[in-house]
This record gives structure tokens, sequence and C-alpha cells, in this order.
């Protein structure tokens, strides 16, 4: 997959482009499908295909009370596409100029620059000034300039739409297997392993510390998951919060103890792939509380 930075780098292709527009945050089944459909249109003609995205995230820009919450790191974003034998990836900047941009303007900037003969957009797919620019609208220009248009229609699980916006609230709500569901795989958090205060090993339960680029918006609890190193997963227990039994006031932090695994691995790069929720995250009135809690919240992971 080749990234291109910014609309105006894309150099026209001879073979025909299929295109598709969207933030598609966490690359869940309803991207899935339609990168699906991308695929199978460039097969059919020979041709390639091509996601227009935006950094930073149009909300981002359009609101003011607007707070990160990717599903995804961009190095994850990048291997999710890859994974889906996604050709080309424009990320186009995203400011108040661009949001600006009638939908007419915003239409043939791209058409002019990337000429493409097949268009697919998601069912909910607005665009331009104020969001002026629809289906419709692209049902007209696509008679004019004689290209494919496809809408795809909502993708659903047990009849519920699969949208991020559903993923980061069952990330909220420590529904990580329902997420997992609606990903097409587990949620998983990259990160350097950095030293913590120590409390763990003192208890008799290490953990390594995570310094990670995610969003960090899930539900303060403990966890069920898998730590991958060097290819390799090991079982573990991970705690999102503040360890209030341990700390008055601390940002929230997220640790995970490696079930029978004693390596020094400080400073080196881990991914956490959640599995469940065990439970939420608790004041206990003493440490032998806490401790026993731990023991059991272990055996709950194996």
């Amino acid at each position: 997959m080749q990234v291109i930075q910014g609309l105006e780098n894309f150099k026209p292709l001879k073979a025909p482009v299929v295109l598709t527009i969207g933030n598609f945050d966490g690359v869940h089944l309803g991207h899935q499908t339609i990168l699906s459909q991308l695929s199978r249109l460039a097969k059919s003609c020979q041709g390639k295909t091509l996601l227009l995205s935006f950094d930073p995230h149009p909300a981002q820009v359009l609101s003011s009370h607007y707070v990160s919450q990717n599903i995804q790191t961009q190095k994850q974003f990048y291997q999710s596409l890859e994974q889906q034998g996604l050709d080309y990836l424009v990320i186009e900047n995203f400011n108040k100029s661009y949001a600006n941009q009638s939908a007419a303007d915003f239409f043939n900037k791209i058409y002019n620059q990337v000429g493409f003969e097949h268009m697919v957009i998601g069912y909910d797919f607005k665009f331009g000034r104020g969001q002026e620019g629809d289906f419709q609208f692209l049902k007209l220009a696509s008679a004019e300039k004689r290209f494919q248009l496809i809408q795809s229609q909502p993708f659903t699980l047990n009849e519920t739409i699969v949208s991020s916006s559903l993923i980061r609230q069952s990330l909220k709500e420590g529904k990580v297997d329902e997420a997992w569901k609606y990903l097409g795989q587990p949620y998983q958090v990259e990160g350097c392993v950095v030293h913590g205060a120590g409390d763990g090993k003192k208890l008799g339960f290490p953990t390594l510390n995570l310094a990670s680029e995610n969003d960090l918006f899930l539900k303060k609890g403990v966890y069920s998951t898998k730590v991958v190193w060097k290819g390799e997963a090991y079982p573990s227990v991970t705690n999102f919060g503040r360890a209030p039994t341990l700390h008055s006031e601390r940002d929230s932090i997220l640790e995970s103890h490696l079930i029978n695994f004693d390596k020094d691995i400080y400073g080196q790069s881990v991914t956490v792939i959640f599995e469940k929720f065990i439970r939420p995250e608790m004041k206990f009135a003493g440490l032998d509380q806490l401790v026993h809690q731990i023991q059991l919240d272990i055996l709950a992971c194996q």
C-alpha cells in the first residue's frame, strides 16, 4: 500500500481507479465490506483501489468540544488497510478552509486529480460545506462524468448497524468482546514498556506499565488479555485505572501482569490484546484484600 500525503501529490494512474472516501476509524466490518467491494471492482477492470481519508479527524476541526477517541493509532490504521489489500491511501489535511469547500469544489478537486472510473460510498456519506453533498449529488455527477457509483448498504450484526461510534461506546462500557465482534478482530493497544511505581512487584504480581499512543477511553477496570512480545502471546491480566487502593491521586495507567512470565523487557514494544472485561476498578480496605482479588483475577484469566 502506498501512502500519499495530500491529493495534489497523487499522480494519475494509467490503470482504472476504484475510489472510496471516509475516515474508516477502526477499519471495522462495515469498512471491510466497502474495501471488499473496491477489491472486486478493481479485479474486474484490472484497476487500483484508493481510499481518500482525512487528518485530523473532521470532528476535531468542526467541534469545539472534541476529545480524541480514535480506535486505532495511525500505524494500526495503516496496517489494517494493508491487510485488506488497499493499493493507495491518500491523506488530506482537514482544516476549516477545507471544511468550507462547496460540495462541487470538493468533488471536482478529487475527480480532476484522480480521474476515477468507479466510486463506492458508505450509506451515510456526506461532504462539502454544510454537508450539502450526498448520494443524489454524486448520482448526477456520475451521469455527467460517466463513472460507476455504488452506495454500500449498512453492515449489521444482530440487526445493529456496525459503526465506529458504536465500537467506541462498547469500549467505554468495557464491552471489549462486543467491540471484537464489530471490528472483526480484538481491540489492541500498542506501546513501550516503561518503569512504574513498582507496586505490583512489591505485592508479588509484577506488572508491565505501558506508554501507549492509543487513545485510552476504556472503562476503568480489570481485563483478561494477551500480551504479544516478539511474536509470542502471553496470557495476562490487565488493569486500566488509578489503582485507588494504593494511590489517592494519579492519572489512569495501563498495566499488565503476565502469568508465569519473569523476563525483563523494559524499553521494548508490546501489544495488549483485550479479550474480556473481568471487573470494574475497586478500592479495597487493605492490601490483603487486594492481593486476594488479584489472585481471583488471575484465575479468571486462565
